[in-house]
């Protein structure tokens, strides 16, 4: 591993680079959670973060690998974080897609899920 420094208008950033592509792009995203949480902050009017294709990382991290390990890994992360963000410190509104469309529309109209519904929807992907 080697330190690097980055200078973003009078910021600084280090930045730590493994042989590990996989759980570097853990680290990023948990980084990246972190920071999008600290810009939604402190705002006037909660904005809405919408977050698309969570379905096909979903379906990727199904595979038995490594790599889809840090995958699972990183959507534990994204539910934890949207959860939080939403209903703990109520800073912004998330909307997770996943699914088709056409599917997902004509099923929010019919009657949305109830919370152990939609748990259990969860259930097969993550472990």
């Amino acid at each position: 591993m080697r330190p690097a420094t980055h200078d973003s208008g009078g910021r600084r950033f280090d930045i730590i680079v493994g042989n590990d592509p996989a759980h570097t792009r853990a680290v990023n995203f948990s980084i990246l959670c972190q920071h999008l949480r600290r810009g939604l902050e402190g705002q006037k009017e909660r904005p809405l973060v919408i977050v698309d294709h969570v379905a096909a990382a979903l379906a990727h991290a199904k595979d038995p690998s490594d790599d889809a390990a840090h995958r699972r890994l990183m959507l534990r992360k994204l539910f934890a974080w949207a959860g939080s963000l939403a209903c703990d410190d109520r800073v912004a509104d998330v909307v997770l897609c996943a699914g088709q469309p056409a599917a997902s529309a004509s099923a929010w109209r019919a009657r949305p899920p109830t919370d152990a519904e939609f748990r259990g929807s969860l259930s097969g992907w993550i472990q």
